[in-house]
């Protein structure tokens, strides 16, 4: 029965899942706007860590239904500790002048947990387990670039970061209730995918990098250089080994080539970079 709803809803659902929910979380500031002119500031400030218990137990209860004899001599306990540890880091990693960001851990948890299963359809172990946390941290940078151009919002390296902890929390807590048999499988970080992946990650930080001192004005054409100069190198890589053109390397690229098109948009009249 898990099997056949496996492969009736397809990875594309899951993928334009993931992507809509990227594209609402910079609009969730809403809800906590409206939410702190109706209740006090500390419950407002406690909503996210609310948030995150619950998101955390719901998790431990499914791994409870889910996860076999073998749970804790297999160690995939391990998993969940460590994958609530980390959540809990992100917590405390955020601004706390701004405590409504702490909302974004528990919110690029459950990010993760649907990136995952769309990658499930073609990935498995250690590769599943860093992709997961590759395309969640990167659509985490998605939503700091559409904020940049929100007038009452800014773009932050930190938040950035924020994100990244919530995505790594979330793709460890599923490992640890996902089979054994798939957490131990062996990653081969220097086949063609990886190799590509790790050159448009190096263009895409060298673009993001100075973003934070641009800010009040079109962002100047030179940030996106990085991310050019990486696109001979990725099709060299793909010339050599054509094979080597799976979905989620095509995923996982088309949305780091995608980041530069927010900073096109500031030449745009109607938008600024924040």
């Amino acid at each position: 029965m898990i099997q056949s709803t496996h492969h009736r809803t397809g990875p594309k659902a899951w993928y334009a899942a993931a992507f809509l929910l990227t594209a609402f979380y910079p609009h969730s500031f809403v809800v906590w706007q409206a939410l702190s002119q109706r209740v006090d500031d500390s419950v407002s400030a406690a909503t996210p860590l609310i948030a995150l218990a619950a998101t955390l137990f719901a998790i431990a209860a499914i791994s409870t239904r889910r996860t076999d004899e073998n749970f804790l001599s297999d160690r995939r306990w391990l998993y969940l500790a460590g994958g609530a540890i980390v959540a809990f880091i992100g917590v405390f990693a955020t601004d706390s002048d701004f405590p409504a960001k702490r909302i974004h851990i528990p919110q690029y948890l459950i990010l993760a947990l649907i990136v995952r299963r769309a990658l499930s359809f073609d990935l498995s172990g250690r590769a599943l387990l860093v992709a997961t946390i590759l395309l969640t941290s990167i659509l985490g940078i998605h939503d700091e670039l559409m904020q940049s151009l929100h007038p009452a919002r800014t773009f932050g390296l930190r938040d950035i970061g924020v994100n990244a902890l919530g995505a790594c929390s979330g793709a460890i807590l599923a490992a640890g209730f996902s089979p054994s048999r798939n957490t131990l499988t062996t990653m081969r970080i220097f086949q063609t995918p990886w190799i590509q992946t790790g050159v448009l990650l190096l263009g895409l930080g060298l673009m993001l990098a100075p973003l934070e001192s641009l800010r009040d004005a079109p962002v100047p054409i030179w940030t996106i250089l990085p991310l050019v100069a990486a696109l001979p190198v990725m099709g060299l890589l793909y010339w050599r080994d054509p094979a080597q053109k799976h979905r989620p390397t095509r995923v996982i690229s088309g949305a780091i080539l995608a980041t530069p098109l927010y900073l096109l948009l500031s030449y745009a009249p109607i938008f600024n970079f924040h």
